[in-house]
């Protein structure tokens, strides 16, 4: 039962990355050369020579990815996941509860999936390590690694309508506890961490946009008709005739408007928002001061390729880390990982949509999305291995040395 829980590759007999019957896929360190290479014999002395993987991979410092820096670093996260050959990972986790300790081998598949999943449940990934793996040249005996370390915490959204950035979790006092002894930044975290949505809410959220996008299109006439004094009506007809020189003036970039109160600003967005203005122009709001109250308007020219551009990265920060699984779902590479099931479930459970009630269905749906899984704590309990490792720890030695997890 423990193999069908630590690895779900369908494709066990003609999987071209298992490999199940050739056995020259054994990994080996060559000391005289000081390169990975293949071999189907597996000596003794593995534990000596395994603190050689350090130096013989070409591990490129880990990049600490927040919300800052996202954006800029997705489409490279996209080429590197294209090109890599496998890809492993490592959650961080809130908490972590005690049912899986009630395990019994009379367990059924769906009684220890249900136990599973009731121990994920309320908890979060708060942190997601990644390190995708390149072979350098063709011999496939030396990596090229590329690591990253990315911060997950749910940030409210006031530019996408439905971005579901306000969110309960609970957290373990002791799993808090072992995160800060090992240095991990809770500052950062809550400060700069990356949002995240499921499926359903990416599509909520995208139709909000949708709807939004047609309102404003239909929308021309709104202004006019909130200035309820011909004051306000002559304040709307101003501002009217600063947008439409503004956009004439081919020397002009952007302009601010002078500050108003929070109707007037009101005003002002229902007007340059009608459907004239509608891709011509950014807008937000700014403080006057650092300690300000007073408010006002920046209008920056913008083409119309350039507002799709900006709403689209937009709509990838809202969706967030999320991006990052869509993106090792796309490109399908194998994922390895120590004792892989509980980051696998809950990166399902927070990323893609609610696990299934029923072990099977699961099943299906990580065969579907990661078709190649390796899971080293499994690995390292096989026959082969107890021969050669005193504990499991001694793979995940191992693990580390490579993924820097």
């Amino acid at each position: 039962m423990g193999s069908m829980f630590s690895r779900f590759c369908n494709q066990q007999n003609n999987c071209d990355y298992c490999k199940h019957n050739n056995k020259e896929n054994n990994l080996k360190i060559d000391s005289n050369n000081d390169k990975v290479i293949n071999n189907k014999n597996i000596e003794s002395n593995y534990n000596s020579k395994v603190n050689q993987l350090s130096t013989v991979l070409n591990r490129k410092p880990s990049m600490d990815v927040t919300r800052h820096n996202f954006i800029e670093m997705i489409s490279q996260l996209e080429e590197v996941l294209k090109e890599c050959q496998f890809i492993s990972i490592d959650c961080e986790l809130s908490g972590l509860r005690r049912e899986w300790k009630s395990l019994s081998l009379m367990d059924t598949t769906d009684d220890r999936y249900l136990k599973l999943k009731q121990s994920i449940i309320g908890y979060q990934t708060i942190q997601f390590g990644l390190t995708a793996f390149k072979p350098i040249g063709d011999n496939e005996s030396e990596y090229t690694c590329n690591s990253y370390n990315f911060y997950i915490f749910p940030q409210k959204c006031s530019t996408i309508p439905k971005a579901n950035g306000d969110r309960t979790f609970s957290v373990q006092s002791s799993s808090l506890t072992f995160l800060v002894n090992n240095g991990f930044d809770f500052n950062k975290l809550i400060r700069d961490g990356i949002s995240y949505l499921n499926r359903e809410e990416e599509q909520i959220c995208v139709e909000a946009i949708n709807a939004q996008n047609e309102l404003k299109a239909n929308k021309s006439n709104t202004a006019i008709n909130s200035a309820v004094t011909d004051e306000d009506k002559k304040f709307v007809n101003e501002i009217l005739e600063k947008i439409n020189s503004f956009i004439t003036n081919d020397s002009l970039q952007n302009i601010d408007l002078s500050p108003c109160n929070g109707f007037k600003r009101k005003l002002i967005y229902e007007t340059l928002k009608a459907q004239q203005f509608i891709d011509s122009i950014d807008i937000k709001t700014i403080p006057v001061s650092q300690n300000s109250f007073d408010r006002y308007i920046a209008v920056n020219k913008i083409n119309k390729e350039e507002k799709e551009r900006k709403q689209s990265e937009m709509l990838t920060e809202a969706i967030g880390f999320s991006k990052v699984v869509q993106l090792i779902i796309k490109y399908g590479k194998p994922v390895v990982g120590h004792n892989v099931l509980l980051d696998i479930m809950h990166t399902f459970n927070q990323f893609i949509e609610p696990l299934p009630d029923h072990y099977f269905q699961f099943k299906q749906s990580i065969n579907a999305l990661f078709p190649v899984l390796y899971d080293t704590k499994y690995i390292s309990s096989t026959q082969v291995f107890k021969e050669l490792l005193e504990n499991t720890g001694s793979f995940y030695y191992t693990f580390f040395l490579i993924t820097g997890y």
